[in-house]
Parts: structure tokens; sequence; C-alpha cells
């Protein structure tokens, strides 16, 4: 929107959350978790500041026909937009991971438990294992831990992974990580109704997990690995 405005467009932002800002109300972009909070206040203020912007929050575009027509829903009221470009900015979505019972409850991606900590406040589970592929997860891990999460283990599925300033922060407050190894199953607990443990196991060879693993007691199992891209098409 601000990169629009600037080459003299005028711009209608469209956010269907109560706020802007995105990942940005919940990622953690730097080791000290501020970076992000700084980022987004910025953007905010050059928003706001910018008379060619104009900004709908609560708003859901329901629909995008031919010509850019685009119906807007804001509250009980529906508005009738006609635009000369539009631009979808979806962003990337998380996917969960291929094992057994990976829909129990208590199972998530680590997306979702950082949005249940930075947007409504509410501790996700008491004792974490994360399932990493990238450095995100780390990330996770210190937000967990800072809401008060014990994170027992991170199951590093790179055999050799890279760390970031983010990553060698997680490392630094002692949370044991298991690198080459997968989450091979998700087993409920004694209560039949809710996450209670997960069997980790050796990755072998591509899709080939160890005859055996150890079991981690656990009530959340956060899944930072597979992110998908959604196209941004514009017309």
């Amino acid at each position: 929107a601000l990169q629009a405005a600037s080459s003299g467009a005028e711009v209608l932002l469209l956010d269907e959350n109560p706020m802007l800002g995105g990942s940005l109300n919940y990622a953690r972009l730097d080791a000290d978790g501020r970076q992000a909070a700084l980022l987004r206040t910025k953007m905010i203020a050059d928003i706001e500041s910018n008379n060619r912007i104009d900004v709908m929050l609560n708003a859901i575009c329901n629909g995008w026909f031919a010509d850019n027509w685009l119906p807007v829903v804001q509250g009980r009221r529906l508005y009738k937009v006609r635009a000369r470009e539009t631009i979808l900015c979806v962003g990337a979505l998380e996917q969960h991971a291929l094992f057994r019972n990976n829909d129990l409850p208590g199972v998530m991606t680590g997306s979702a438990a950082q949005r249940l900590i930075h947007l409504y406040g509410v501790r996700p589970g008491r004792t974490a294992v994360i399932l990493a592929g990238n450095n995100d997860a780390y990330g996770v891990a210190l937000d967990l831990l800072d809401a008060g999460v014990n994170v027992a283990l991170i199951v590093e599925l790179r055999k050799t992974p890279r760390y970031d300033e983010i990553a060698r922060a997680a490392i630094a407050r002692d949370i044991p990580v298991k690198p080459g190894c997968a989450v091979y199953e998700a087993l409920l607990g004694s209560d039949k109704k809710h996450l209670g443990s997960v069997d980790v196991r050796t990755i072998v060879s591509d899709g080939v997990c160890a005859a055996q693993g150890e079991i981690i007691e656990c009530d959340l199992l956060c899944m930072s690995c597979l992110l998908y891209t959604s196209p941004s098409p514009r017309d």
C-alpha cells in the first residue's frame, strides 16, 4: 500500500482483522522480539499519515469479479468497489506435517500458538514439543518460553540445520534439540481426549523412520516446517 501510494495511486487497504499489522502482530523477527512491533508501529504511522491511503478494518472482500469489481463487507454494510488494479497480499500459510494422529487436540502450527499468545493472551499448553523444518520454529520456542510454557524438545527435521540469530538464542536457553528426527505419531493422554505425548524417531532415509523411537510427554505439539505461499495475482 505504501509503495503504491508513493507512485501516485489512490489506495484502498482492506484488512479482515480488527487492526493492521498482519503477521507483525505475532511473529518474532529477532531474538528479543522487539523488531516486529517497531516495524509495525512505523508502517502504520506511515499509512495513517498518507492521505492517498484509505483503510478499512474488519472488512472482508468476498469476491473478485470481472473488471475488478469487488464487493466488500464491513459490519452490516456492503460496499461496491471498482478498482483499476487489484493486488492480493495473502502471505504464506503453514501446513501440518504428516504423521499419525496429527489432528489431536493440542497439535497445531507454530503460528497458531503465536497467535494465541500475542493476540488473545492464551497460553496454548504447559509442556511443548516443537517440530522444526526451518528456523521459524525457534522463534516459536522463544515465544512459548516467554509465555510460561516448558519446551521439552525441538525435533529438528534437518540433519545439519543452519542456525540464525533467533535459533541460537533459543538454544542458548537450554532447549534440547534432536536433529535428523521426526514426529512419528501423536499419542493421546490419560484422559483420551487430548495430546499426551509424541513418538520421536530418527529419520533413516527419505520417508522412512527408525523402527523404535523415544516417547516425549507433552500436551502441546507445534509444527513449523512447511510453508505454502499463495500467488498474488495482479490485473
